[in-house]
């Protein structure tokens, strides 16, 4: 949208909101497959320090793609998902993020895919990570970005984005050495801090009823 001349560009701020769980199941009649989705605000910008050790924490979980904790349960050994992880979001200039965890899934193994989730997310947070699997995340998550970086237009995506942060690549530069130096301690504090399985909002959407109805 172009602002009438004179008129003084604001930002609208994007303020967090503490929003209660809530559960909710959405019908979807004669589709083959469901998702599962669950997630919650939270109170959290990218500068925070406890931020690089929380995007450690998702990525071992959820984010870090086929090789998570998610992943390697509900894909790899309960055979529940081909599509299955997490994704941690930090706002710039707002202490506005948000977790969310995700699966596509048949119908007919909603039970068993609520007890993987329930059960993963509570042993991440009581046993914590090992320092192989830090290690690996760590590795992971910085090969991403090089790639990301080998893209022209990823390169001018960010150099525009970073113009209205006034933000440069020195940031980067800063955020991975933060990220090199996360411990395995650090990770598990910050998700025992800011993801509380009793806060997590869950939406069901799949074509649920004619299995109530089934022989």
């Amino acid at each position: 949208m172009v602002l009438g001349k004179g008129v003084p560009f604001t930002r609208l701020p994007q303020p967090y909101f503490d929003v209660a769980e809530q559960k909710k199941v959405i019908e979807l009649p004669d589709k083959a497959n469901a998702l599962y989705l669950l997630g919650m605000n939270l109170n959290l910008r990218d500068d925070d320090h406890d931020y690089p050790a929380l995007l450690m924490a998702n990525y071992m979980l959820g984010g870090g793609s086929l090789k998570s904790r998610l992943a390697d349960r509900i894909r790899q050994k309960d055979g529940l998902s081909y599509g299955v992880g997490s994704q941690l979001k930090a706002n710039v200039l707002d202490k506005a993020g948000s977790f969310v965890a995700f699966a596509i899934f048949a119908p007919q193994n909603l039970g068993r895919l609520e007890t993987a989730f329930k059960e993963e997310l509570e042993k991440a947070r009581k046993d914590g990570f090992t320092e192989d699997e830090l290690k690996a995340a760590k590795s992971g998550w910085l090969q991403g970005r090089q790639v990301s970086r080998g893209r022209d237009s990823n390169i001018a995506t960010t150099l525009a984005t970073y113009l209205f942060y006034n933000r440069t690549f020195n940031w980067d530069a800063e955020m991975e050495k933060r990220v090199e130096e996360v411990t395995a301690a650090q990770a598990v504090a910050a998700l025992r801090k800011y993801v509380d399985p009793a806060k997590l909002t869950v939406v069901t959407a799949g074509s649920f009823a004619a299995l109530a109805t089934a022989p």
